[in-house]
């Protein structure tokens, strides 16, 4: 399966509690999975250690036996704490993933921070 997915987020930088909002765009060619996923999801990461990362999801629209081709909007609000943080020993960052059924999931990053 050739799947094409784009993400078009509105907000990439957010305060908490604030919405994220975008639309997901996709083209899956010529076989439709069973389910394809979109969700909001925070995860940490040790600084020297790029493929270590424990996440945790938030928020997710399950789409399932979607069409071939499509355009969906989506909204997930964000936590109040943690903010995005980069420190010497670890990161905790936000980003909006994408997961199609038998593929790798795909990941977006945005910033959740205080208003400045």
């Amino acid at each position: 399966m050739t799947a094409k997915v784009n993400l078009n987020i509105f907000n990439m930088r957010c305060t908490p509690l604030e919405h994220v909002k975008g639309k997901c765009e996709w083209d899956f060619g010529s076989e439709s999975p069973q389910w394809f996923v979109i969700r909001l999801v925070c995860f940490a990461r040790l600084r020297n250690y790029t493929t270590y990362r424990a996440f945790a999801p938030i928020e997710e629209m399950i789409i399932s036996v979607p069409p071939q081709q499509g355009i969906i909007d989506f909204a997930f609000k964000l936590p109040g704490f943690p903010y995005s943080f980069e420190g010497k020993l670890f990161c905790v960052e936000y980003a909006i993933e994408t997961e199609i059924e038998g593929n790798d999931a795909s990941q977006t990053m945005i910033e959740c921070a205080p208003p400045r």
